[in-house]
């Protein structure tokens, strides 16, 4: 990772992310009773004021601005071409939507 090389510290970042794909497992092995998380995901209590502070706080832990930046720099260091983006845009969708998921399996578990 010190030779400043984009593809290793990516591929590098890549095999310690794979680690937390154990959530999946680790939420499974929890058994966890599917009624009281389906009454917890449609339960929500949007007039708490915790509630609603809480929420703040995940939107700003979560939508950072460095993250834009990074995800610039991340598209120059790979020297990606106009003709790139669209697979660059999916690569970004489906790291998004697996993120939430190891999310939820990680409070599941």
């Amino acid at each position: 990772m010190l030779t400043g090389s984009y593809r290793r510290v990516e591929r590098f970042a890549i095999a310690v992310g794979l680690f937390e794909l154990a959530f999946f497992f680790v939420a499974w092995a929890a058994h966890p009773d599917a009624d009281l998380l389906l009454a917890g995901a449609v339960d929500i209590p949007f007039r708490s004021p915790g509630y609603l502070y809480l929420s703040a706080a995940n939107i700003g832990a979560v939508i950072m601005p460095w993250r834009i930046f990074y995800q610039q720099s991340a598209v120059a260091d790979k020297r990606l071409r106009p003709e790139h983006l669209p697979a660059a845009r999916w690569d970004t969708a489906i790291g998004a939507l697996l993120t939430q998921l190891i999310m939820a399996a990680v409070l599941i578990a």
